[in-house]
């Protein structure tokens, strides 16, 4: 069970960096610009060459309604419904027509070829009117009304089939298809070449801007890339990092150098305490010692100036003293706190 939720939770990483990921935004929205175009053309293309072939069909219909006016009108008259019937049939048979249907004046059947069969049915309209049919086809319908000498003999309704406008249809959304698959495919090519030339450059050197920001001036970003912009971004960043860890170098040495020269000066101090510490003491435990045996006030005049003089200097020792103590934080503090504002 483990192993099961390490790999869940090692997907769920994976997909929260790539939903955060540039890369794959981009990828996303150069397949759905692309997609989307795809259906955009595709629908408004069929929808344009649909209306197109139906203003050619409907042309076409008006004039089949005279040639069919023509052709019956006369048989009609004679009532020879026998040839009537035989040129409804020919026609369909040769494809001039999907179905043709005729009508007497009652609205019964004169005679009838291919799926119509029925005088009563719809209203058709002047632009014909959409007949659905079992096996999935469409029959676009059109009616005309036959007269001869100005006498009204029925009318004629006759079909066209719509397959080979939806064989048009399903070739055109073919080809778009193919035509977005192409796209697509050389999208995902450019989309290769971009992010070998220019996102993963970037990404070194956002890499390598981030570990100089962290303190790292050893990092140089060594991108491959024949964008001149990104070669010029890394070369300035190398130069800027080159700079910086020689200032950086710089300032340490000079920081190793005052430290040296602190120390120096604390052993000059503690040296020089040392050597005028002792003989100091000794001249004044003399000066003390010789005091009470002298009576004459010339002579203690003379041991109070050496008193005086010797108790002066114990006191410039100790200042001495301070000052070295002082001296050692202060300078310290100073060359840290330099350093530190010139790596920021």
């Amino acid at each position: 069970m483990s192993p099961l939720r390490g790999w869940i939770a090692r997907a769920i990483v994976r997909a929260r960096r790539w939903s955060n990921s540039f890369r794959v935004h981009l990828l996303a929205l150069g397949l759905i610009a692309i997609t989307g175009t795809a259906i955009a053309l595709t629908y408004t293309q069929s929808i344009q060459m649909r209306e197109a072939l139906l203003v050619e069909l409907h042309a076409r219909a008006r004039t089949d309604g005279q040639l069919l006016n023509a052709m019956f009108a006369a048989p009609l008259t004679e009532r020879d419904y026998a040839s009537v019937a035989d040129a409804v049939r020919e026609s369909v048979r040769a494809g001039s027509f999907e179905a043709l249907l005729l009508c007497d004046n009652r609205g019964m059947v004169i005679t009838a070829a291919g799926p119509l069969s029925d005088c009563g049915g719809p209203v058709v309209p002047f632009k014909g009117l959409s007949l659905p049919q079992a096996d999935g086809t469409v029959l676009q319908l059109f009616e005309v009304l036959l007269s001869f000498g100005g006498q009204r003999l029925g009318h004629a309704r006759f079909a066209f089939s719509l397959a080979a406008i939806d064989d048009i249809r399903r070739e055109l959304m073919m080809r778009v298809i193919v035509i977005s698959s192409l796209a697509i495919a050389a999208f995902m090519v450019a989309f290769a070449i971009a992010q070998r030339q220019v996102i993963r450059p970037l990404g070194q050197l956002v890499q390598a801007a981030e570990a100089i920001g962290q303190g790292d001036y050893s990092v140089r970003p060594r991108i491959s890339s024949r964008n001149s912009e990104l070669t010029i971004l890394a070369t300035a960043l190398s130069r800027m990092a080159t700079d910086i860890e020689e200032r950086v170098t710089e300032l340490a040495l000079a920081r190793d150098a005052a430290t040296a020269s602190d120390r120096a000066k604390s052993l000059f101090l503690a040296n020089m305490s040392h050597e005028v510490r002792t003989p100091l003491a000794g001249v004044l435990g003399m000066l003390d010692l010789a005091r009470p045996g002298t009576t004459d006030p010339v002579v203690r005049e003379y041991l109070d100036t050496a008193e005086h003089g010797g108790a002066s200097s114990a006191d410039d020792r100790q200042r001495y003293s301070g000052f070295r103590a002082a001296g050692e934080g202060s300078t310290r503090r100073y060359v840290g706190s330099f350093l530190g504002s010139r790596a920021r």
